[in-house]
């Protein structure tokens, strides 16, 4: 008998065909069993199979829109020319007709170029390019402002009783007024003091839930393709560490807690339904990928069927889970994940945002909806689903009170009534495929003048053996010469080099790709820039016109995706969040990208101030005091922490300071004397 593998424990031998197990072990497997049986006929049910179709066929709709549209192919269009290589058809006319294969990449530098300048635009270096604000009349709760004007009139009646007789009719009027004031004050300095709370507490969610990554790949995605997605805030079940300091010694524990999360999905991945133009029009799926380990911790989660979580990851065991479309080997490995990728670890989900009528909720024992009224059988309601497989993981209704989906898009370039726009590789093609074309011909042409092209009159006169398709210096040609009076067997052609001409072609057209795109050649880093461009002020001149579409692209920006965002960020916490103290009527004021491209453009005309005005005759028309508030500002923009700058007082001391010691200075020398030790003459 072949000997027994001890790891294989009480289940029997590695190489047996019996398995022996204990009664415990047989009990727990029919535990198991039963509970995977029970939660396969739940999913079985009238009203759950339903839902699943719902979804699927939703996928199979959105899916047939991409491939009538031909997008997945714009998509990988996009990502080889930014990674500098042909499309498959036209790299194999290429290679029919020979010579090189050269790619220029100008649109990559393009992109790099846009990206860089975005991402400086909207530093966080230079704080947040967003921040909150009570309304114009603010309105606060009713005990809030109930109790402000009971600390005014106590402050009245304090008044009236210290003040001895009794107010005229004028005095209660001002006394009214001022009443009003104060209060108005007051509601003011609270509304303020609770946007600022409400403003830290939304930071703080995005730095702990990955908003820097997700919205640094949302600036690459911009730029790369026809459409860019942010999606968030997502409550879910994440890992989080917390620190224990009671004991002296400080100890780290590992929590699964709900924690706000945002991240970028790919737009390979976002879904719409047909003639949507709004992110909120339609059915949208996203295709997610998660590990086992991720969909294991949604077990116990609000909405989560966790029986389901189980089949699926049992399921998943035996073979691929995935929900496969037809660009993703390719898009795999112009990603640099090896076209292996798509048989990875991950298990694929679709999740569904759309519209699911009020009978099929009601039969699922959904009566009420996110206000608390009833369902009705015949109108439609915003729902979340989240099927992997033949399952249905995850089912609730749209818990934003404005029906608003957790996803904000935005597009480099803007294509009216499209629900997608264009990228810089889109914008700029035709001009990289004109400028490849010129330098293939280029390269080629350059090839081929480099040397004389060899040309033999009469191959006849050869002598047997002659080697033909070698020359180089100094090398003798042996010929026959049977006739008298025979041509000349051999000449030399050098083929004319064109290399200016298309030289400048390709300059000409790599011009066009500023103008096209609105990144110009000296936003990356170009020298070669002439007239203007070649002083400060010039360059300065230039870079803010050039800014324009700049500012576009980021106004875009402000008003698509970060009100979106924290519009949903804020109504969740206003919701949500147990801390009253943060809530208040709030508006969001996303300008600060904007902000600060101009607080850059103004801190260049300080400096410019600061060194015109640098002279004696214009510092005794500004005054040493209007020179601090310019350096003030200055010193501001440029974000040196601790302004160093002296005070309006200090500023005030040292001039009358010196008042008095030129005062005192002329009085001695008008006395005959010398000017006092450590007094400056």
């Amino acid at each position: 008998m072949p000997n027994s593998d001890k790891q294989s424990g009480a289940t029997g031998s590695k190489y047996g065909l019996l398995q022996v197990r204990n009664n415990q072990q047989i009990d727990t497997q029919e535990q198991a069993d039963a509970a995977a049986q029970k939660a396969q006929e739940a999913q079985n049910t009238p009203e759950m199979t339903g839902l699943l179709k719902h979804v699927t066929d939703a996928w199979e709709r959105n899916s047939k829109l991409r491939l009538e549209n031909n997008y997945d192919e714009i998509l990988l269009q996009c990502l080889r020319q930014r990674n500098s290589e042909y499309d498959p058809d036209k790299l194999d006319a290429i290679e029919e007709m020979g010579g090189t294969k050269v790619f220029m990449p100008l649109t990559a530098m393009k992109c790099d170029a846009g990206e860089a300048w975005m991402r400086d635009a909207l530093s966080s270096d230079q704080g947040k390019p967003w921040k909150f604000r009570p309304t114009p009349i603010p309105e606060l709760p009713r005990e809030i402002e109930a109790g402000i004007v009971e600390q005014v009139m106590v402050s009245l009646r304090e008044h009236i009783q210290n003040d001895g007789a009794p107010p005229d009719l004028q005095q209660i009027h001002d006394l009214a007024a001022g009443m009003r004031d104060e209060i108005d004050n007051k509601i003011e300095t609270e509304a303020n003091t609770r946007a600022t709370k409400m403003e830290t507490v939304c930071h703080d969610q995005q730095v702990e839930g990955n908003w820097d990554k997700a919205f640094s790949d949302f600036i690459t995605n911009l730029v790369t393709f026809p459409v860019a997605f942010i999606k968030g805030p997502i409550i879910r079940n994440k890992k989080q560490l917390s620190y224990d300091y009671s004991t002296g010694t400080t100890k780290a524990k590992m929590d699964i807690k709900p924690g706000m999360d945002f991240e970028a999905p790919s737009p390979f991945d976002v879904y719409q339904s047909r003639g949507a133009v709004d992110i909120n029009d339609g059915d949208l799926i996203e295709r997610i990928k998660v590990e086992p380990s991720e969909l294991e911790r949604m077990k116990g989660g609000a909405n989560w069927d966790s029986a389901a979580i189980d089949l699926v990851l049992n399921e998943y065991k035996q073979g691929s889970y995935q929900f496969q479309s037809w660009p993703d080997q390719e898009r795999s490995r112009l990603e640099g994940k090896g076209t292996n990728e798509v048989q990875s670890r991950n298990i694929q989900m679709l999740e569904y945002w759309g519209g699911v009528i009020g009978k099929d909720l009601m039969s699922e024992g959904i009566l009420k909806d996110i206000n608390g009224k009833n369902i009705k059988p015949l109108d439609t309601y915003e729902v979340n689903v989240i099927i992997a497989g033949n399952y249905v993981l995850y089912k609730a209704l749209n818990p934003d009170l404005l029906g608003e989906r957790p996803y904000a898009k935005s597009s480099w370039k803007v294509v009216p009534g499209s629900y997608v726009g264009k990228g810089v590789p889109q914008v700029m093609r035709d001009i990289q495929s004109i400028c490849n074309a010129t330098i293939r011909a280029l390269v080629n042409n350059a090839g081929v003048a480099s040397g004389p092209q060899t040309i033999y009159n009469d191959i006849n006169r050869l002598p047997a053996g002659e080697d033909i398709t070698q020359i180089y210096p100094f090398k003798i040609h042996q010929f026959t010469s049977p006739m008298p009076n025979a041509g000349k067997p051999l000449d030399f052609d050098q083929p004319a080099m064109h290399a200016g001409e298309l030289l400048a072609i390709y300059r000409d057209f790599a011009n066009m790709a500023d103008e096209h795109t609105g990144i110009p050649s000296y936003a990356h880093g170009n020298d070669n820039v002439k007239g203007a461009g070649r002083t400060m002020g010039g360059l300065s001149m230039l870079m803010s016109s050039a800014a324009r579409g700049i500012k576009m692209v980021i106004g875009r920006i402000d008003r698509e995706i970060l009100r979106n965002v924290l519009g949903r960020q804020f109504r969740w916490n206003m919701i949500y969040d147990p801390d009253e103290s943060i809530k208040g009527d709030i508006q969001i004021v996303a300008k600060g990208a904007l902000a600060q491209i101009i607080n850059e453009q103004m801190t260049a005309r300080r400096m410019e101030y600061l060194n015109v005005t640098n002279n004696p005759v214009d510092l005794s028309l500004t005054g040493m005091e209007g020179r601090r508030i310019v350096l003030e500002e200055t010193a501001q923009s440029l974000d040196l922490g601790e302004t160093p700058v002296k005070s309006r007082d200090e500023v005030r001391e040292d001039e009358q300071q010196r008042k008095q010691a030129e005062e005192a200075q002329m009085a001695m020398m008008m006395a005959g004397g010398a000017p006092p030790q450590g007094q400056v003459a």
